[in-house]
């Protein structure tokens, strides 16, 4: 059929044929991600374009639906406190409350951790997260709201906060687990940063 058009059709009609194929080279080339300004100057040249540029990179995030591991903070005696059971549906959000250690302390620290069952050691996976401005009280008496939320792709938000002077503290994590067998090197993704409130 398109013979036919370009045997038998006017100069008019000719004429008009010769944009069809650079209208589908555009639409096939902006689909693929070809530099416009490149697109155009090539057709001004009468030069049929070609995709000379870089193909875009995608980058694949893989989504849980479930919690893969046990997540949770490393408690002030040392021991771990799990705040993310395994299995759990994601995403999700879980809290709990401690209370201090010692007498009349000025700052706390949670350490992010993961493990993969209960017979492993807990795996710290960012910077500590550091509350100051706390209230100095006997021990048992300060007490604070540790939060840890999680999404599909397993990144992380853990926050602690001073219920009595309202201070804060939010870090992210990355809790992508680390391969088996290998050494476990933890991912710093953010320095804590302290806020104070009244």
């Amino acid at each position: 059929m398109f013979i036919c058009l370009r045997k038998f059709a006017s100069p008019t009609v000719r004429s008009q044929q010769k944009f069809v194929k650079p209208l589908f080279v555009v639409q096939r080339l902006f689909i693929r991600g070809t530099n416009t300004s490149a697109f155009l100057s090539s057709l001004r040249s009468g030069k049929v374009p070609t995709r000379t540029d870089k193909q875009t990179s995608l980058a694949w995030v893989r989504l849980y639906d479930y919690s893969p591991a046990s997540y949770g903070i490393r408690a002030f005696d040392g021991s771990y406190l799990e705040l993310i059971p395994p299995k759990l549906r994601l995403p999700c959000e879980k809290s709990a409350t401690m209370v201090s250690p010692l007498d009349y302390m000025r700052s706390v620290a949670f350490g992010i951790c993961y493990r993969q069952s209960m017979l492993d050691t807990y795996v710290e996976i960012a910077d500590d997260a550091v509350l100051n401005n706390i209230r100095l009280a006997k021990r048992g008496e300060a007490k604070f709201r540790v939060t840890m939320q999680m999404d599909k792709n397993l990144t992380g938000n853990f926050s602690a906060q001073d219920t009595w002077t309202k201070s804060k503290v939010s870090i992210d994590f990355d809790g992508r687990l680390i391969k088996s067998g290998s050494t476990p090197q933890p991912k710093r993704l953010a320095s804590p940063s302290s806020v104070a409130e009244t």
